[in-house]
């Protein structure tokens, strides 16, 4: 509960019963719960400065201070910004910078929400606005130049103002236009030349087309405005020294550092994870994704290192992948080549771009061919010389170089095709040849011309196989199928005829003759004509078509051996009542017994029409099959 004052010393000692006094201890002590006070703000700034420095002087030291703190108090036309702060203890220096305009200025110190405060805690009681109220006499431009760029920015970043190349075109905006009489100035030595750049100028825009940088660090671009008219002496644009009698606006800066030379470490002992060539280091693989591996001749310090699996097209930076202890230690994980022919490449690069020397591999990467068919199981075609059948030829991926294939057509499978069945207009036979694949390119359509005749023939295959390749290609069992599809009608003779049809949709007419005819595939139409015929339709929805009652009677019946769902008996083309002019439809009756003339039955195997008034068959039919016949099966 004791209460301090002022400042002091604060003793303890321990007293026993007989009145003995121990040791005194003592501390000193200061008791301080006043705001810190300010002494004054004051400048020795000239009045024609662009930059001032405000010396802030306090009472006792504090701590806390920063240019959030400050406000600048300034008559109208007048301008700057507060740019920093800088000191400890009492004293701090407050600098202020782009000052511009004619009248005064005064720095003044915030009283609450400063952060500043003594040793003991106390903060800012009152604002302070009693300091040095200097002179401002800035007569210059008041244009402002920002956003200097280089249009050649070669080092790891594009923004890091480091390159390799000397001559650049820089480019800056300028906050207003130029007035008469004043000139932009450009200096590539941290002002110590200037060349007058005012023929640059489009507007607010800078556009210095051929300015050379200084090689080295720490150089310096910088841009500022300054008013001639206030200049007395004679101009010379190339003599720029003389403008320093002119009035100058504010100077913007920006570093570079130029490097011409690259660095000089090496990559060598390239080698791949997966070579499976005929040997362990030929450098040929079925693998596109490897992890490739090389020691460096040196440790890359501030270098970097790229990596190329396309014979330098395209760089990346792969200075992630180098390590050991000694830094030399390459692996590159997860490199991936392009199928065919690759030259890998490695170079180290240094902080302006500049590039050492090129080390590479050749490594060759299998492609894989494949052929399928597109368009060729059709009709041989009518009507036309050829017909075309269309494959596509595959690589399983890209090469970087024109690659060619060869390809063979052969007979195939129990019905070939020979060389008859081949035309291009000009020559008969299988035909062979080759295809060219550009670079990038995975896909060619290749065209087999089969001959378009009018003679039947059974349907025929042939194939067409991939025979070889350019290096780098390879070619397995590569081959496709081709089915050349008979369009064409088998027609009979005079005597009996065994006529067997092809897989494809045709008219199969037996003539005169105990013919035998078999459809096989295909949606066929088969006509036995005269004599006793046995019909197989075989699979498809085939048309037994009769164009008489003669063409199967009672003394020479025909017999269907495979009726089946689907297929149709066709007594159209007879005229049902022989009797009466014109021509009359039959009509299905079932099992039922004839009534009259034009009416169709099926009764225990026969099909039965007659066509005249005796109510007797006058045509008969044998059909077998596991499909009952009803009226669905006729066309009448």
């Amino acid at each position: 509960g004791q209460t301090l004052t002022g400042s002091g010393t604060l003793k303890v000692k321990v007293s026993d019963a007989a009145g003995n006094d121990g040791t005194v201890f003592s501390q000193a002590y200061v008791f301080d719960n006043s705001a810190p006070p300010i002494v004054g703000i004051t400048s020795a700034s000239p009045a024609g400065a662009r930059t001032a420095t405000f010396t802030v002087t306090f009472a006792e030291a504090v701590t806390g201070v920063d240019a959030a703190d400050f406000t600048l108090a300034m008559t109208q036309g007048v301008a700057g910004t507060i740019s920093g702060v800088n000191g400890s203890g009492s004293t701090y220096n407050v600098t202020v910078a782009s000052i511009v305009g004619i009248g005064t200025m005064r720095l003044d110190l915030s009283g609450s929400g400063t952060g500043i405060a003594d040793l003991a805690g106390n903060t800012m009681a009152g604002d302070y606005t009693a300091g040095t109220t200097r002179n401002v006499l800035v007569t210059g431009p008041r244009q402002v130049v920002s956003g200097i760029d280089i249009s050649s920015d070669t080092g790891r970043s594009t923004a890091d103002f480091v390159t390799s190349a000397p001559r650049q075109t820089i480019t800056a905006t300028i906050s207003g236009k130029l007035n008469a009489g004043e000139r932009l100035l450009g200096s590539l030595d941290a002002g110590a030349n200037w060349t007058d750049v005012t023929g640059k100028v489009s507007g607010q825009s800078l556009n210095w087309v051929g300015a050379v940088l200084l090689e080295g660090d720490a150089r310096s671009i910088q841009l500022k405005v300054v008013d001639t008219s206030r200049y007395s002496g004679a101009l010379n644009v190339f003599d720029t020294f003389r403008y320093s009698g002119a009035v100058s606006g504010a100077v913007a800066e920006q570093s570079y550092t130029l490097v011409r030379t690259g660095p000089g470490v090496l990559v060598q002992g390239i080698d791949i994870s997966d070579d499976t060539g005929t040997s362990a280091s030929d450098f040929v693989t079925a693998i596109a994704s490897q992890t490739i591996t090389a020691r460096l001749s040196g440790a890359l310090g501030a270098n970097w290192l790229q990596g190329s699996t396309d014979s330098g097209r395209t760089w990346r930076d792969i200075s992630d992948k180098v390590g050991g202890t000694d830094g030399t230690e390459l692996s590159w994980d997860g490199a991936l080549l392009h199928l065919g022919q690759n030259t890998v490449q490695f170079r180290a690069v240094d902080v302006a771009g500049n590039a050492g020397l090129v080390s590479y591999q050749p490594v060759l990467v299998d492609t894989a061919v494949s052929i399928t068919a597109l368009d060729a199981d059709k009709l041989e075609g009518t009507g036309v010389e050829w017909t075309d059948f269309s494959f596509s030829v595959m690589l399983a991926s890209p090469t970087d170089w024109a690659a060619t294939v060869t390809w063979q057509v052969t007979g195939a499978r129990t019905y070939q095709a020979t060389a008859s069945d081949f035309w291009d207009g000009t020559t008969e036979g299988r035909p062979s040849g080759s295809l060219t694949f550009a670079p990038g390119e995975v896909q060619k359509t290749l065209l087999i011309r089969v001959r378009a005749d009018s003679i039947f023939a059974q349907d025929v295959t042939f194939s067409v196989a991939i025979a070889a390749g350019t290096a780098g290609l390879s070619v397995p069992v590569a081959s496709a199928i081709g089915v050349i599809r008979n369009d064409d009608d088998l027609i009979g003779g005079a005597s009996d005829n065994r006529l067997l049809g092809s897989n494809s949709a045709e008219a199969i007419l037996g003539l005169s003759g105990n013919d035998t005819l078999i459809g096989q595939d295909g949606n066929d139409t088969l006509v036995g004509g005269a004599g006793g015929d046995r019909l197989s339709g075989g699979a498809g929805a085939d048309f037994f078509r009769y164009d008489s009652v003669d063409e199967s009677t009672s003394r020479a019946r025909d017999t269907i051996v495979d009726f089946q769902l689907g297929d149709r008996i066709d007594l159209s083309r007879i005229d049902a009542i022989s009797l009466l002019g014109g021509d009359q439809a039959f009509v299905f009756i079932g099992s039922a017994d004839f009534t009259a003339a034009g009416q169709v039955r099926f009764a225990n195997g026969i099909v039965e029409a007659n066509v005249d008034a005796n109510l007797h068959a006058t045509f008969r039919l044998a059909v077998m099959g596991i499909h009952p016949v009803t009226a669905a099966d006729f066309i009448l």
